[in-house]
């Protein structure tokens, strides 16, 4: 199955109300859950969040997966809060049916936050972390 396929499986179960899905052929297996999401999105937003937002870029992820903040569990992190970083850095590694698929940044500035944890599921355009300028 091509990823244009698989992109929009996911569109459509986000936008269904079914819970769990999951498919599986010879070549694949996909298994999907909203049970995740219910935890994050309960969060309520207050108005420090909001500013803070509003003030860093936020580098959302690509695609549903696995975030890994490095290339194995003994291997330093690609990025650490107060660190500077140019476009094109790596800034993770998102694991989707079994790819790693290494993400990088689009933006130059200094990490000001990191909002997912290691091993964490991430959702499409899920923000993962903040970026400022160089100046902040």
């Amino acid at each position: 199955m091509d990823l244009n396929n698989i992109t929009k499986i996911i569109e459509i179960f986000e936008n269904s109300k079914v819970e769990d899905l999951e498919l599986e052929s010879k070549d694949f297996k996909i298994k999907l859950s909203k049970k995740n999401i219910s935890e994050t999105s309960n969060k309520v937003i207050n108005d420090e969040d909001s500013v803070k937002n509003e003030k860093y870029i936020e580098i959302k992820s690509p695609i549903v997966g696995t975030y890994y903040c490095a290339n194995s569990p003994t291997s330093k992190p690609f990025v650490n809060v107060g660190e500077k970083i140019k476009a094109g850095d790596t800034i993770c590694i998102i694991e989707a049916m079994k790819v790693l698929n290494e993400i990088k940044s689009d933006v130059s500035g200094t990490i000001k936050e990191i909002l997912v944890k290691d091993g964490e599921l991430v959702q499409f355009d899920q923000v993962l972390i903040l970026v400022g300028d160089n100046n902040d």
